[in-house]
Parts: structure tokens; C-alpha cells; sequence
């Protein structure tokens, strides 16, 4: 299947290739994202160039930036460069945020290869809404399989005239050519989300799931459903976070009959969460869960959410496939557990906001260190619970943080 040209954008192409934006555009992206660092703030406008140098509209601008910061920032560059030639000739950034919202489901180590597959299958369409459809089919598709399905696609695009099929004809083909291929894309699309055909395919990635954590115990079920209920509330806002503490509390707590098995969804939840947070792009891996429960709603207008046995099978299908690797060689991702990520968690704890209060609160010296003592304690407890965890270094920055904060309220008190 011949590829399209891969145009290459450096993070400076702007300086390279001509393109700018008005002083108008870079005003709306400086008040759009959240970097206080001015040399950070130049770098940002510099990288999204490309991307935004056709849009006009100030909104619209706004919202494509809040998107393309969830991105870290040091993975930002690489992203546009890997994505852009999808945003070809595309001046509506309404339409470029919703082909960035799906993408941003993608495992990033999978990104490039992912968009290799499907430019061709995008070709000629610069409606981002178009795009995100042909996405949105094929984001469930392991690579491999993807791979396989995109080269027969490929083939009947073309009419007789030379010319290609539309949206509707290329959609078709994709669901013909998935069902053709045994695998998670065939499952998906064979009956509803009640098929024996999906559910075995979701079993086999459950089953992995399971097998990177077998003694998960209630205390630590309930620590990572808190972790990420933490995660929801400090990483989105407005009718999103509404949406999210919703579907999470309607799914947990509630036993799922998969192929004759019983399944308790606060397990499965906080099985996903530990997966995330110990995979090689955590930021990325937890957006996929957040998206799996988004999805859950009956849409346009969200009112209520499929039933939680729905909700299971979207949220293994938004996260595990594409991270597990092979679910027949059961290739599985033993990260180390992120360290800042570790220390956000820990610090959220209920007990450790306690010894904090009790640190900040007292005045005697010997006091305070045996409380200290006792957060450090806490810390290595935690990190042994957690052993993707840097203990040595976990530790560390724990009473270097505890140290830097009891000065800062020392001080602040003279």
C-alpha cells in the first residue's frame, strides 16, 4: 500500500518553512495555556504553529490549545510533527480538536504507526469530522491486525475512474474487511455489547490484567478507585468532571456476569488505574480510562449511561488493547510506576494529610520529627505495597518534601 509523503516538521518549522501566525493568534494561544514560564510559553506557540496558522477564530484556537495540553510537554513537538500530515490543508479548529481528542486515545509508543496505517485511508478527506470517524473505527484495532485490515481496505478505495470512494463506501469496507479478520475488531462489530464474540476477546485482556496483580488487596481496591477519583478532580473541570464522578460512581461497587464469570468492577477499576499509572505514558494511559467512561454516556445528550456490563467492555477496549501487547504471548508493560504520579498519590492519602496537620500544628521540635518519622515510615509502607515504586528515591523526595514544607511553615509563623 504506497504511503503518503511524510512531510517532516521540526519543532522550529515555522522559522523553517514560512509559516506564522498574527500577532491576533499568538495573544489568543498565550491566554490559552497554563505555563507560567514565559521561555515555555514562546516554545508552545513556536511547536503549534504549523498546526494552527490557518485558524482564525478565537475560540477556536482556545480549544484546540486546552486540548494539546494534556499532551506533556515534552512529548508536545513529536506529537505535531507525527500527526500534522492528518491536519492537511484543515483551517477549522473545531474539527482539528476532535481528530486531537481521539489521537490522544492512542498509546503514544503506537502513534506514528497507527498514523502510518491510516493516512492513506484518509486520503483526500480534510473534514476533521470524517477523519475522526475512520479513527474511531479503527482506534480498538490492534496494530497488527490494523495493519492487515487497512492494506485490503486500501485496495477497493479506488473507483474505476481513479478516483476514490467516499466517507460512507470507506466505512463500509473497513467494517467488511474487520469482520473478514477474526480478532478484537471483528468482535466489536459482530452484535451488540452483549455478544458472546466481543466478550471473549475482552476476557482474554482481563485475564492479562489479572495477571500483572494477583494479590490486589480491598485496602489497596479502595486506594486506587481514591487515586483516581483525586485524578478526575484535579485534571478536569465544569460538565467533563460531572460526567466522570458520575459514571465512576454508578460503575463501581457492582458484580458483572462475563462468560459465566463474576467480575466486581471497583477491582477491575482500580486493576486499570494500577495498569495506567505504571505504563510508559501514564498521562495518556489514564486519559483512556477517563475516555472509556465518557463513552459509557448514551449520547448527543448524555443523559445516563449504558449498564455497567456496557461500561466494562468499553473501558478494557479504550485501554488494554495496543498496551498489552499480544494477548496470545501475553507481552505485558512493567514500567516503573511514575515517580512525581507516586508522590501525588501518597501526599492525597487521607492518613498522610492527617500527619500533615499534626506536623504543621505542632511547635515542638522533637514533636514534629516523631510525626515526621512516622510519614516517612508511612512512605517506605507504601512503596513496599507498590513495587514498580523507586523506593530509595520515593523516600527521599517524601522527606525532602516534608522537610521543605515544615520550613516554609516555620517561616511563614516568624
Amino acid at each position: 500500500m504506497p504511503k503518503l509523503k511524510n512531510e517532516v516538521i521540526s519543532k522550529y518549522y515555522y522559522l523553517q518553512n514560512g509559516g506564522v501566525l498574527t500577532a491576533n493568534q499568538q495573544a489568543t494561544i498565550r491566554n490559552s495555556v497554563q505555563y507560567s514560564n514565559i521561555a515555555k510559553i514562546t516554545h508552545f506557540i513556536e511547536i503549534v504553529t504549523p498546526l494552527l496558522q490557518n485558524v482564525t477564530n478565537k475560540n477556536q484556537i482556545n480549544r484546540v490549545c486546552k486540548r494539546l495540553h494534556i499532551i506533556p510537554f515534552e512529548r508536545l513537538a513529536e506529537f505535531i510533527e507525527i500527526t500534522l500530515p492528518l491536519f492537511k490543508d484543515m483551517n477549522n479548529g473545531n474539527q482539528i480538536e476532535l481528530v486531537i481528542e481521539e489521537l490522544l486515545k492512542i498509546p503514544f509508543e503506537n502513534l506514528e504507526k497507527f498514523i502510518n496505517i491510516i493516512l492513506p485511508l484518509c486520503q483526500e478527506i480534510n473534514n476533521g469530522n470524517q477523519i475522526k470517524q475512520i479513527i474511531e473505527q479503527l482506534i480498538i484495532i490492534p496494530l497488527d491486525e490494523l495493519n492487515i485490515i487497512s492494506e485490503k481496505a486500501y485496495s477497493k478505495f479506488h473507483k474505476k475512474n481513479g478516483t476514490m470512494v467516499n466517507l460512507n463506501n470507506r466505512l463500509n469496507i473497513l467494517k467488511d474487511e474487520m469482520l473478514n479478520l477474526e480478532g478484537v475488531g471483528a468482535a466489536y462489530l459482530k452484535a451488540n455489547v452483549h455478544s458472546t464474540n466481543i466478550e471473549i476477546e475482552v476476557k482474554k485482556y482481563i485475564d492479562i490484567l489479572y495477571g500483572l496483580n494477583n494479590n490486589l488487596t480491598i485496602e489497596k481496591i479502595k486506594d486506587g478507585i481514591n487515586d483516581f477519583e483525586i485524578y478526575i478532580k484535579t485534571h478536569s473541570s465544569g460538565k467533563q468532571q460531572e460526567f466522570l464522578l458520575f459514571a465512576l460512581n454508578y460503575f463501581k461497587g457492582n458484580d458483572i456476569i462475563l462468560l459465566n464469570n463474576s467480575i466486581n468492577s471497583s477491582e477491575i477499576l482500580a486493576r486499570l488505574w494500577y495498569f495506567a499509572i505504571s505504563s510508559n505514558n501514564s498521562e495518556n494511559a489514564i486519559y483512556s480510562i477517563m475516555s472509556g467512561l465518557m463513552n459509557s454516556f448514551n449520547k448527543p445528550n448524555f443523559k445516563g449511561t449504558v449498564c455497567p456490563h456496557g461500561i466494562l467492555l468499553r473501558l478494557i477496549t479504550a485501554v488494554l488493547p495496543g498496551r498489552v501487547g499480544d494477548i496470545n504471548n501475553r507481552i505485558i508493560n512493567n514500567k516503573p510506576i511514575n515517580i512525581m504520579n507516586a508522590i501525588t498519590f501518597f501526599i492525597a492519602k487521607p492518613e498522610t494529610k492527617k500527619i500533615f496537620q499534626k506536623i504543621n500544628n505542632t511547635e515542638n521540635s522533637k514533636t514534629q520529627q516523631k510525626f515526621i518519622n512516622k510519614l516517612i515510615q508511612q512512605a517506605e509502607i507504601y512503596a513496599n505495597e507498590n513495587p514498580k515504586i523507586n523506593k530509595t528515591k520515593f523516600v527521599k523526595m517524601i522527606a525532602q518534601y516534608t522537610t521543605n514544607n515544615n520550613n516554609n511553615n516555620n517561616n511563614n509563623n516568624n
